[in-house]
């Protein structure tokens, strides 16, 4: 198929025009599927874990209501720890899917996929009704859109159905949005508004968006400046001189001037530049790209920056090519273009607010489309001006393009499947990275291999010598006592609330007999990590064994308090009511224990000693055997 030029006579046909809308639909599905279906065998990895294994939000046990309380790992919005990013709409698809289908990895893939199906088919539909007009070029956009390596961590990590979702209810509530304004009027004048009830629900459409991601917020600002520029364009011609130009240039030298010289806005500026590379050219993936991956600018002659002039040249003439073209009712595709790359970034982009990251693939899953717009536009143009030689040459190198865009994802979905492939690719992919090599040793420390994880903790330190985790971490794995301290001592003058250094430098004093300060460090651990619930353990069994039982109770039912999820904690308080004679209560925390862990052997054994000591063997017999 050949792309020409969008300036066809009305009513021109062919062979894609022709077919159905529904199998063209179902095409672009097929293709979303195709790219992606390797995928579906994946773990839960990486920050599935934090925000749906570890979530207490998502347990079985947990309210509803604690999903509109809480942040997206499962915090208290409240709480100084908390992430803030304030997202109950994704998290409650992911409590549907535990309630509908467990923890079974395959399920959530499956919703991920097919929502990106839906975001693609929202795409084709968007640009053929809105953009081009065309179904040729509107499909293009969608496969292009459909098979972006970018996108691999967005859809094949379920973390990254935040970003998906979002971009089904962005779609939605700018459709909406032009279903509410009177087709009619449309070119000739402020267009009134036909339907109440599509405004009303672009505006809920766009709520619930930002509900999802706190990107889902820009679909407002894209509807009202597509509404200024494109539906009341008539009303609003642009005469901007070339003198008004220049004295615009003159007011804002100084600060350019200023700004020039600043090296952390020019490393945010080259920042933007590196995710258009992405998008153009996603040759290297990774799953994190802080810590080291993209070495800061500081200079202003750092030939970075004139990638980052680049880029902003194109950017302006293709902002200014836009203002131009809609005052003509022409090529509204790079006005379209532009709104949905530039304004779902925004809020990632560092510029106007920090954000905890510099770089992350699946924050550009909404900004693609905007991209895949420019790209088909671009295309078409170039198409429209070449032979008809040239024109095949370009369809075919498009289509070259797409193939190995496909290859790419497929290449990038085994990446996702496990947590030793992903963070063994990060390694590899980004070995500057101190985070990686720390994520790798954390995946082989888990794993018993602790060699391994030992060389990729000393080679995160010395990428990054600051980083007081590692150090904790490679002391839990010295063999030399003395030399554990000190990694724990370097990581508490780094950080010196880190509450598992505390904790750890604690158990090892405690095992020294230096009682004083083991306390004083667990006690530290335990105001500086209140959820951390061996803390409170160790606090306890150190009391009690100075006999200090009415100190070490009062710790036990702190932990209990913050931490009641927990049942090792309740365990542990069975064991030390035991020593204290009260058997019922034990009793009473032990099958609380297996309630929270039904696979919580050590408490079945206690629980078995316990009904054994009570001389009720048929009962100890049934724990013993479970």
């Amino acid at each position: 198929m050949r792309v020409r030029a969008a300036d066809r006579e009305p009513g021109a046909a062919s062979a894609l025009s022709l077919l159905p809308v529904s199998l063209v639909h179902g095409l672009c599905a097929a293709v979303c599927a195709a790219a992606y279906c390797t995928g579906l065998s994946g773990e839960l990895v990486h920050d599935d874990v934090w925000a749906i294994v570890n979530n207490p939000d998502l347990r079985p046990s947990a309210p509803f209501t604690n999903i509109f309380h809480n942040d997206f790992w499962g915090k208290s919005m409240g709480d100084n720890s908390s992430h803030k990013s304030y997202r109950p709409l994704c998290t409650l698809t992911f409590k549907l899917n535990i309630l509908l289908g467990g923890m079974t990895p395959l399920y959530f893939h499956m919703v991920n996929l097919g929502l990106h199906c839906t975001v693609t088919s929202l795409l084709l539909y968007t640009c053929d009704m809105a953009v081009f007009r065309d179904r040729r070029l509107a499909f293009l956009v969608a496969v292009l859109f459909a098979v972006h390596p970018i996108h691999t961590e967005a859809v094949t990590g379920i973390v990254g159905r935040a970003d998906v979702l979002a971009c089904v209810l962005f779609l939605l509530a700018f459709l909406s949005y032009l279903r509410s304004v009177n087709s009619t009027y449309i070119g000739k004048c402020f267009p009134p508004t036909s339907s109440p009830f599509f405004l009303l629900l672009s505006l809920f459409l766009g709520t619930c968006a930002m509900l999802v991601k706190e990107t889902g917020i820009t679909v407002f600002g894209v509807c009202l400046i597509y509404d200024l520029l494109v539906l009341c364009s008539n009303r609003l011609p642009i005469n901007l001189s070339a003198d008004r130009i220049g004295g615009l240039l003159k007011l804002s030298a100084p600060y350019l001037k200023r700004a020039g010289f600043v090296t952390v806005f020019l490393t945010y500026t080259y920042l933007l530049t590196f995710n258009a590379w992405l998008l153009l050219a996603p040759i290297t993936l990774c799953y994190d790209w802080q810590v080291g991956s993209i070495p800061l600018v500081e200079s202003l002659w750092d030939t970075r920056n004139v990638a980052t002039v680049v880029f902003g040249l194109a950017m302006l003439l293709l902002t200014w090519n836009c203002l131009l073209s809609v005052q003509k009712l022409k090529h509204r595709e790079v006005l379209v273009g532009l709104l949905f790359l530039v304004f779902p970034f925004i809020p990632a982009s560092n510029l106007f607010f920090r954000v905890g990251f510099v770089v992350a693939e699946r924050v550009l899953y909404m900004p693609s489309m905007g991209y895949c717009i420019l790209v088909v536009h671009g295309l078409n143009r170039l198409c429209g001006v070449l032979s008809k030689w040239g024109a095949t040459v370009l369809t075919v190198t498009m289509l070259l393009v797409v193939g190995l865009f496909f290859w790419k994802t497929l290449k990038q979905n085994e990446v996702w499947l496990s947590r030793e492939a992903l963070f063994r690719s990060g390694v590899q992919t980004l070995p500057l990275n101190a985070k990686v090599h720390y994520n790798y040793a954390n995946f082989l420390k888990d794993y018993g291999r602790h060699d391994e994880a030992v060389y990729h903790y000393k080679t995160a330190l010395r990428l990054y010598p600051r980083h007081a985790s590692a150090l904790n971490n490679l002391g839990t794995l010295t063999k030399d006592v003395s030399e554990a301290e000190v990694h724990y001592r370097e990581a508490l003058k780094l950080n010196p609330q880190h509450n598992r250094a505390l904790f750890n430098l604690g158990n090892l004093l405690k095992s020294q007999k230096k009682l004083a300060e083991a306390e004083q460090l667990l006690r530290d651990s335990v105001r500086f990590g209140p959820q951390f619930a061996d803390a409170y353990s160790s606090l306890a069994a150190l009391l009690a064994e100075q006999e200090r039982f009415g100190e070490a109770d009062d710790v036990y039912m702190r932990g209990i308090e913050n931490c009641p999820e927990n049942s090792d904690l309740h365990n542990n308080y069975g064991v030390f009511l035991v020593d204290r004679g009260n058997g019922n209560g034990a009793s009473g925390h032990y099958l609380h224990a297996i309630r929270l862990n039904p696979k919580h052997y050590v408490a079945m054994v206690n629980l078995g000693r316990l009904l054994r000591s009570a001389n009720k063997n048929k009962e100890a017999e049934t724990w013993y055997k479970r």
